[in-house]
């Protein structure tokens, strides 16, 4: 399978955005990884049942978040156990963990939050949010249809636009 176009790759500090990227052999654009087929895997254990059209998920330390975006709320699930971290939201869709505390992009309401002692709007009007990372104190997601990145500083509350993008797909950070 061979890709037609790669639209860009920004780096902004150790920052790595993908842009435009699409495949010929699939319309999702998402590439097949050789070797994948459809069959249930035979040596899968669930860590835990009964969630609600489960979107973003991020590792914690004991455990991890999950963006229920059906069910309008964010969980925490450490051994099997769920803890409600914030209920009553609209379409919640990628998590990220940050220090003390969780970002969420929520689809529906056009916003990003965060959760920590209080959950506080760090953006609101937004388009479609979309992916989201965190590090420290720091927090950066993508308006999908706006084609934004965006970068809050945690400590402060403080959001804005950092950069203006063509038809941004991803987000990761490298080292």
């Amino acid at each position: 399978m061979t890709r037609r176009c790669l639209g860009g790759v920004a780096h902004v500090g150790l920052l790595a955005l993908v842009s435009g990227c699409t495949s010929d052999q699939t319309d999702t654009g998402w590439m097949v990884a050789s070797g994948w087929n459809n069959e249930e895997p035979s040596d899968h254990t669930a860590v835990v049942e009964d969630l609600d059209n489960p979107r973003g998920i991020a590792a914690q330390d004991d455990g991890f978040v999950v963006a229920e975006m059906d069910e309008g709320r964010v969980v925490s699930v450490s051994d099997g156990q769920i803890t409600v971290l914030e209920e009553g939201l609209d379409q919640p869709y990628m998590v990220a963990v940050a220090d003390g505390g969780v970002v969420v992009t929520e689809r529906g309401g056009g916003r990003v939050l965060y959760i920590a002692d209080e959950t506080v709007v760090l953006a609101e009007g937004l388009e479609k949010p979309g992916r989201v990372i965190a590090r420290g104190d720091q927090a950066w997601w993508i308006d999908e249809d706006a084609g934004e990145l965006w970068m809050a500083d945690l400590s402060s509350l403080d959001a804005d636009v950092l950069a203006d993008l063509d038809d941004p797909m991803g987000l990761s950070w490298t080292e």
